[in-house]
C-alpha cells in the first residue's frame, strides 16, 4: 500500500483546539525519535516548540492522513515557514490534550513527502 493513501484536504481537528491544548500545557511528544529530533538535532528548546505551534495558520495547513498504525486516528500535518525555515508538523488530538508526532525541517523529509 501507498503511503500518500488515506489522505485528506481538510484538518481533522481545530486548529484553535490545538493552540489551546498547547496554551494549557496538555500536550507531550511520545516518540523518543521525535524528540531527540526537536532537541538534538534541531537544537530547538521547549518554548520555540510551542510558540512555533501557537503561530501556525490555517494557511500552513498541508493535509490530513491516517496514522500507519490506527487508519482511523487521523493527524494534520502543518508546513510553516518559521525563522528557522520551513518545517513539517504531525499532530494530532486526542483526550488527554495534543500529541505532537513530527516535527522535521521540510527539506530533511523523504522526496514522497515533499511533493505534498
Amino acid at each position: 500500500m501507498s503511503r500518500l493513501t488515506n489522505r485528506k484536504r481538510k484538518a481533522s481537528y481545530n486548529l484553535e483546539d490545538i493552540k489551546q491544548c498547547i496554551r494549557n500545557n496538555r500536550y507531550r511528544i511520545p516518540s523518543p525519535r521525535t524528540r531527540k529530533n526537536i532537541y538534538n538535532k534541531l537544537g530547538f528548546v521547549q518554548e520555540e516548540v510551542t510558540n512555533i505551534i501557537l503561530e501556525l495558520k490555517k494557511d500552513d495547513f498541508v493535509e490530513s492522513m491516517a496514522s500507519y498504525y490506527k487508519k482511523e486516528i487521523w493527524q494534520d500535518n502543518y508546513a510553516p515557514v518559521t525563522q528557522h525555515g520551513k518545517l513539517y508538523i504531525k499532530i494530532r488530538l486526542d483526550d488527554q490534550g495534543c500529541v505532537i508526532i513530527s516535527f522535521d525541517k521540510y527539506e530533511d523529509l523523504d522526496d514522497e513527502f515533499r511533493k505534498l
